[in-house]
């Protein structure tokens, strides 16, 4: 023990004379205009036949502001932390009333092994599942609504994107991008009880990609409430880039996140592919479909088609525009057809046409 701390040391004070500390203020701000000709709902949300108009506070990517702060050690060590939240852009408030930080609130420690994070942070499963939605997990008609919403009988939505009381392992190796967390229950006398368990693993050499993820958590009172793998793929020739995956979630105990709301146990199926056409350095066209299922009741499943564009007007300014279009079946339920972070769904046995315009900066 002794020794360990003595090692620990040197390395620190091996660095001192040559450390550097320095923190960022940074953040994203998304809005824009969400049109929908009939809403589905699910939940506290009332069915509708009647057009939706919305201001789309983040119709691609949530608005965030965080702090990000990293202290060089010297000799490939490093010391840092980070700070984030989300709100909504429309009203300024929280997105999670009552907690500022609800993305990001961890420290970390950096090697030239790799990195351990502990606290609040993003899930390594869902790092890997971005590697191959061709909609980069947008807020709108992508891969991301069915990981945000599927969280099993006792978890919040985005409880699988933003693991809180979790320790992590992260490594870069050439080509190959592996991330591993666990996160705490926090239940004195057990280690199953509100468990969860996660990792992903990417390789991308700039033309071949391949990805896999596998999550799992237990409920409070230490049953398995979810499990979810993914395995995907995708090449780049020239300016086209092909992505396509393949997801499977099981339920075993329910779902009761809103807004889908109670469902009974489900297994949900989610299979998608696309292509990302870079037609200038400012400018990407996407083309996309998905296809879910809930393979214990098969009349519960959507076809979706999505269409979208995004314009550069500098490093940091985007404008964008999507349009979709979903097909569902007559037992489909929020399981199976969230379109949006808006909470708009598709209608049941019939097509749902969503679209949708916005601006994002980052800064």
């Amino acid at each position: 023990m002794k020794k360990a701390i003595t090692l620990i040391t040197g390395i620190l004070l091996a660095g001192a004379a040559n450390a550097q500390t320095s923190v960022t203020l940074y953040g994203l701000v998304d809005a824009g205009f969400l049109f929908q000709n009939r809403n589905g709902g699910s939940g506290a949300i009332a069915t509708t036949t009647h057009p939706l108009y919305l201001f789309n506070s983040g119709g691609d990517a949530t608005s965030a502001i965080g702090l990000r702060g990293i202290e060089d050690l010297g000799g490939g060590y490093n010391v840092g932390f980070q700070l984030e939240g989300q709100f909504q852009i429309g009203s300024g408030a929280l997105t999670v009333p009552g907690t500022l930080f609800n993305e990001y609130s961890n420290v970390f420690l950096g090697t030239p092994y790799g990195r351990m994070t502990v606290g609040k942070q993003i899930d390594p499963a869902y790092i890997a599942l971005a590697q191959v939605d061709p909609r980069g997990l947008s807020n709108a008609f992508s891969a991301a609504g069915w990981w945000n919403f599927l969280q099993g009988n006792s978890a919040n939505p985005s409880g699988t994107v933003y693991e809180q009381n979790a320790v992590s392992y992260s490594t870069k190796a050439g080509d190959f991008l592996f991330g591993a967390l666990y996160g705490f229950g926090n239940t004195p006398g057990s280690i199953s009880q509100g468990q969860t368990i996660s990792t992903g693993l990417t390789y991308d050499n700039g033309h071949a990609i391949l990805s896999a993820a596998y999550l799992q958590k237990n409920n409070a009172t230490g049953a398995r409430d979810l499990r979810t793998w993914m395995l995907g793929g995708g090449y780049r020739v020239g300016s086209l880039t092909v992505k396509g995956g393949y997801t499977d979630y099981r339920l075993p105990l329910g779902n009761n996140v809103a807004p889908i709301g109670n469902t009974p146990p489900s297994h949900v199926i989610v299979a998608h592919g696309g292509l990302n056409w870079s037609i200038s350095p400012a400018q990407t066209m996407t083309i996309a479909y998905y296809f879910s299922e809930d393979r214990l009741n098969a009349e519960n499943g959507t076809s979706t088609y999505v269409i979208s564009e995004d314009y550069f007007l500098s490093k940091r300014t985007k404008i964008y525009g999507f349009a979709g279009l979903m097909k569902a079946k007559k037992e489909t339920n929020g399981l199976t057809s969230l379109m949006t972070a808006s909470l708009t769904t598709g209608y049941p046995g019939s097509y749902t046409t969503g679209i949708g315009i916005g601006i994002q900066h980052r800064f």
